[in-house]
């Protein structure tokens, strides 16, 4: 982000030191139309001319641009770091889920006794047939 806002600076430097030297003046045929003439005229004399107002107008233009830019980068990243911890828990469930299971029913049946591993078998059955229920192991039972 920092790169590109000092991309658009040098950008904007090498344009006002261009155009400096010559005020822009708008051809006749655009100056003389009634009504928007004069006032195009005006707007283009006054923001083109003055350097601090052009600077002024160039930064409000293009602040929710960089602002909403920053945004859209900022979610990409949350989003790669949830997926790397994400995949991280993945791997490590995968390759040690009968001792976190095994753990959890010693926990469990410190904390409710005997029925402990009822409670479990209730929450596996449950678990199965919710997982037997999705549209995805439907759709491949179809094929």
């Amino acid at each position: 982000m920092i790169r590109l806002q000092s991309e658009f600076a040098e950008a904007y430097r090498d344009i006002s030191t261009k155009f400096a030297d010559q005020p822009l003046v708008l051809p006749k045929a655009v100056a003389s139309i009634p009504v928007f003439g004069p006032i195009l005229d005006e707007a283009v004399t006054q923001v083109w001319n003055d350097p601090e107002l052009r600077k002024e107008q160039l930064k409000d233009w293009l602040e929710p641009w960089v602002r909403e830019l920053a945004g859209i980068v900022g979610r990409i990243g949350r989003t790669a770091v949830q997926l790397a911890v994400t995949t991280i828990t993945l791997f490590f469930f995968y390759r040690d889920g009968e001792l976190v299971l095994e753990q959890a029913r010693r926990g469990l049946r410190k904390v409710a006794g005997e029925p402990a591993d009822h409670y479990l078998k209730a929450v596996g059955d449950v678990d199965r047939q919710f997982n037997m229920d999705s549209p995805l192991i439907d759709i491949q039972r179809l094929s």
